[in-house]
């Protein structure tokens, strides 16, 4: 069996899988009888259906590297990235308002601590600081990857 075969099974089970957890989500959240519980276990299943989207893309992309006819939703190949000075500048200044997010999110968290009896607000705070440090790597990955082609891209004489 291929890598490419074992890596498509693996995509397979996990998509079939997310629909099955999404669905059990989405029930719990229906039956909670409980608004802090609905909606944290709807924030839950936003995150399900993105990592559901995320599989189908990833298995649609392999497929069509292997010839099979796949959907349309298909990640991207990492070929084309910006290297001039304005989306660079631009690049770091999110990365910039990211990390003050991050700051003021930590501020957030610590004066909560005092403040938020049952910890429902820290946790979403926590959520945030997560998103916020995903966002990060993000962007590095962007500015880094348009660095590196950057550097990599003669200059005309």
């Amino acid at each position: 069996m291929t890598w490419e075969t074992r890596l498509l099974d693996h995509f397979a089970e996990h998509v079939a899988t997310e629909a099955l957890v999404l669905d059990a989500y989405e029930d719990l959240a229906r039956t909670a009888g409980s608004a802090y519980v609905e909606y944290l276990v709807r924030l839950i299943a936003d995150d399900e259906r993105r990592h559901h989207r995320i599989f189908t893309e990833l298995t649609n992309t392999l497929r069509s590297q292997t010839g099979d006819r796949a959907g349309d939703a298909r990640v991207p190949e990492v070929t084309d990235e910006p290297t001039d000075d304005d989306f660079l500048a631009l690049t770091e200044r999110f990365i910039d308002m990211e990390r003050r997010d991050a700051v003021q999110l930590e501020r957030l968290r610590r004066e909560l601590r005092t403040a938020d009896d049952d910890g429902l607000w820290s946790l979403l705070v926590d959520m945030m600081h997560l998103d916020t440090q995903k966002h990060l790597r993000i962007l590095h990955f962007i500015r880094d990857r348009s660095l590196n082609r950057r550097s990599r891209t003669p200059t005309p004489d």
